[in-house]
């Protein structure tokens, strides 16, 4: 019955031959950069007219997704990277949720009419309240009742 001997890391380049070591460290480093991975490919500022992306920062083979928060690197091909990210689920749902949330400037803003502002004025005030007084935030839910039964009258304790 022959003996069953495995060639011993045949994936790192070594053989079970006695050839020279140094030829075989220099065929792993020719293997190792074989194909595109060799070819670092650069971001290029015309993919920002097509797609909401910037250069990344320290990086120039990679860039930057605005709506997603990252950067993300693009030297293995480039543009099609950029194409690939743009289409992933993830990636789609925070340009969903970006275009449905508010700016800040509309945040500022807040609303025009006396009633709304002074009603907001109120909150801030009662908040204020608990906070300096160290109170359970739980008190807050009972308070607007108390104030609508205290103040029948007032359209800011109504709202």
């Amino acid at each position: 019955m022959a003996s069953f001997q495995p060639h011993v890391n045949d994936y790192s380049g070594e053989s079970s031959d006695n050839s020279n070591p140094e030829e075989q460290r220099t065929a792993i480093k020719t293997k190792k950069y074989d194909g595109s991975a060799k070819y670092s490919v650069k971001y290029n500022p015309s993919w920002a007219k097509s797609y909401p992306v910037k250069a990344a920062a320290n990086n120039r083979c990679s860039f930057y997704c605005i709506p997603c928060g990252k950067a993300i690197s693009c030297g293995h091909q480039g543009l099609k990277d950029v194409k690939v990210h743009c289409q992933r689920e993830s990636h789609k749902k925070r340009v969903e949720s970006a275009k449905n949330t508010r700016s800040v400037a509309q945040l500022l803003a807040g609303p025009s009419d006396s009633t709304s502002r002074n009603v907001i004025k109120a909150e801030v005030m009662v908040t204020n309240f608990l906070v300096q007084h160290t109170l359970p935030i739980a008190t807050a839910d009972h308070l607007g009742p108390l104030f609508r039964e205290i103040f029948p009258d007032s359209k800011i304790a109504a709202s």
